[in-house]
């Protein structure tokens, strides 16, 4: 399962990393709707998961609510699992667990 949740959040690096800084997809963030936004809020998240877990799990929890708002599953699964690894670099590694399980049922 970890080998899994690991190459499952590789993915999600490769296809939401760009090479925009956190201020520049801030600024993106006031004009985007829908699942553009969620997008970026997911890619907000996946740059602070290093520098700020608890900001990063902030802005993955709002692209989780507009991924559930529209039932998309790739991006819920994205959102849980920034949400996962998050609290595993916070120590939080039954939330973690939690958050990872449901993760993988989004794929």
């Amino acid at each position: 399962m970890p080998r899994i949740l690991f190459f499952i959040f590789t993915l999600l690096c490769f296809f939401f990393c760009q090479a925009q800084s956190v201020d520049e997809l801030k600024q993106n963030l006031t004009n985007a709707n829908g699942l553009e936004k969620a997008k970026i809020q997911l890619n907000i998240a996946n740059n602070l998961l290093n520098k700020n877990p608890l900001e990063a799990i902030d802005y993955a929890t709002q692209a989780l609510t507009i991924a559930e708002q529209h039932n998309y599953k790739n991006f819920i699964g994205f959102s849980e699992l920034i949400i996962a690894k998050a609290n595993f670099s916070i120590n939080k590694t039954s939330e973690a667990l939690k958050h990872a399980k449901i993760a993988s049922t989004n794929f």
